[in-house]
């Protein structure tokens, strides 16, 4: 509101509590006081009405915060071992509009806050992973939760479990790399001995 408007709503604060006293209360010394008390009461009152409504204010509705990995991981492709296509960064890029996020923080090698708008041209070049910076910097603005976009390859999970719980801060991990097959050998077996020239017959499993 208006100086100008706030400078009538005391006037009229002013004319009402005078009114009230001038011509309802008995004459009696002593009335300045209450006449100033029940002015200001008016103005309060009157102000409170003049204020905007805080409703659809957004008052309460909790915070999008997404953490962005750009460790130098991100640069590889989605799948591990193909040539070419989108790489981890284009993945976790293209997820962002999803998530609509109200802050976000890059992190690698330290917490950078960025802007949706300025990403077109990011790159990833941290050599580290570190999360728990990102997460304790995240906390420090206010989330209480926070999505992070990463290939999973992170230089401190532990560590960033542990502050995480501390700080009470709820964490998503959306991961943006494929998962390839995991082969393993199981057992090798084969002849303890064998000459120079033999034939050696080994079983993997």
């Amino acid at each position: 509101m208006s100086p100008g408007l706030w400078l009538l709503v005391a006037l009229g604060a002013v004319a009402l509590a005078g009114w009230a006293y001038g011509a309802r209360e008995e004459r009696v010394a002593g009335r300045t006081g209450p006449a100033a008390v029940r002015a200001v009461a008016v103005f309060l009152i009157l102000g409170a009405l003049a204020l905007p409504a805080l409703r659809d204010s957004g008052v309460g509705a909790p915070e999008r915060v997404v953490l962005l990995d750009i460790s130098r991981s991100m640069t590889l492709p989605v799948r591990a071992g193909t040539a070419g296509g989108a790489t981890r960064l284009d993945s976790a890029l293209a997820l962002l509009p999803e998530l609509a996020p109200d802050r976000i923080y890059l992190f690698g090698d330290r917490p950078i806050p960025a802007r949706l708008a300025a990403l077109d041209t990011l790159g990833a070049t941290h050599d580290a992973s570190r999360l728990e910076p990102a997460l304790q910097a995240a906390r420090l603005g206010g989330a209480d939760s926070v999505r992070v976009l990463t290939d999973g390859e992170l230089t401190d999970r532990d560590a960033a479990r542990e502050t995480a719980a501390g700080l009470g801060l709820g964490v998503r991990e959306l991961r943006v790399a494929a998962v390839g097959p995991r082969v393993a050998l199981a057992a090798l077996r084969a002849p303890e001995r064998a000459r120079a020239g033999d034939t050696v017959r080994a079983t993997l499993e």
